[in-house]
């Protein structure tokens, strides 16, 4: 078997992650992560879990590819794709203003955007494209939790650190934990039309780890 990764590639990768949080190490910065996957065969060319794995600071010699991590604004995709599947459309609109949820701490909740703005109607694609909170709430609230329950646990085969339950519309705010390679290799779907494919790390065989969440192809979205 021959391995699909890229020595060549993933050392230049590690340079440029290692530049970049060098960059932005003012703003606490100290790891990243990169994978790279090529489509549409699903091979992994490159895994950078370290900008330096020599290093003994800030976890540096954590594969950090392979942790979880909260996973921010990269959920807001899944839920929109979600939603234009069952009728929202790009050019739907949502109310992005100020809304109250009750919440199980007895506190109650007020989404935010990023900016601490809101602004008014917006497009299912503006808010999308923008990266607003807000509006992604309301499309999951649109989708419905259980539905969207279903997607990561019975069709994606994702586990969660919790029972996702218990994470309610937080999942909209980015508080769902994932390790970035099972994230990288369900973000393949949209580059596949919809379908899950084994990710690729021989030429022969599928990625056998406990991150593998199939071992065939898998249409996920229509």
């Amino acid at each position: 078997c021959v391995s699909t990764v890229d020595k060549e590639l993933t050392e230049k990768i590690r340079g440029f992650l290692a530049e970049l949080v060098s960059h932005q190490s003012f703003r606490g910065v100290q790891n990243g992560v990169v994978i790279v996957i090529k489509e549409p065969e699903n091979e992994i060319l490159a895994i950078v879990g370290s900008p330096d794995p020599h290093k003994t600071a800030f976890g540096a010699q954590i594969n950090m590819a392979l942790e979880h991590r909260p996973i921010g604004s990269t959920i807001k995709p899944f839920i929109y794709t979600r939603a234009f599947e069952i009728g929202l459309r790009p050019y739907s609109t949502i109310e992005d203003r100020e809304y109250k949820y009750d919440i199980g701490t007895g506190f109650a909740l007020y989404p935010k955007n990023y900016d601490g703005k809101y602004r008014g109607t917006v497009t299912a694609a503006e808010a999308l494209s923008n990266s607003l909170n807000v509006p992604a709430v309301k499309t999951l609230e649109f989708v419905t939790l259980p539905d969207f329950y279903n997607l990561f646990e019975d069709k994606l085969g994702f586990k969660s650190l919790q029972p996702l339950s218990s994470y309610q519309l937080g999942i909209a705010l980015g508080g769902l934990e994932m390790d970035p390679l099972t994230l990288a290799e369900f973000a393949t779907i949209f580059a596949n039309s919809g379908t899950l494919k084994p990710l690729k790390l021989t030429n022969a065989q599928t990625l056998q780890t406990p991150m593998s969440h199939v071992d065939s192809e898998k249409q996920i979205f229509e």
